[in-house]
Parts: structure tokens; C-alpha cells; sequence
């Protein structure tokens, strides 16, 4: 671990409505009982450091 991994955070997404700032949905499900829109699965990790974007999250959202 680097001493700049000290200060890099995951995105903390699951569960959430999809923030496209942050986050590139990489595939959609159906789910009549979650709204449109939910990140229900975390493909690949997103990061931020400080206020800057280092990676963005690669997720799956419910869309029916």
C-alpha cells in the first residue's frame, strides 16, 4: 500500500441510486420490486481521493 492509498476511498454505491458522475453502468437488470435506477451490483471498484474522481465505478442497475 502506497502512501497515496492512505487517502484514495471506494465508492460507497450499492444499494444507492446511480450517481453517472461517478459511476458507468456496464449492464442492466429487471426488478419490479426496486425502483428504476438502483446500483444492485459493483462490477469493478470506483475511487475518489479527496474530492477528485481517480476511477469510476463500473456497475449494474435495475431497469425495468
Amino acid at each position: 500500500r502506497g502512501l497515496g492509498d492512505v487517502y484514495k476511498r471506494q465508492i460507497d454505491i450499492l444499494g444507492k441510486p446511480i450517481n453517472e458522475d461517478i459511476c458507468t453502468i456496464v449492464e442492466t437488470e429487471p426488478d419490479l420490486e426496486q425502483e428504476d435506477g438502483i446500483v444492485i451490483s459493483i462490477e469493478k471498484d470506483g475511487y475518489t481521493r479527496g474530492n477528485r474522481l481517480i476511477r469510476r465505478a463500473e456497475v449494474v442497475v435495475i431497469k425495468n
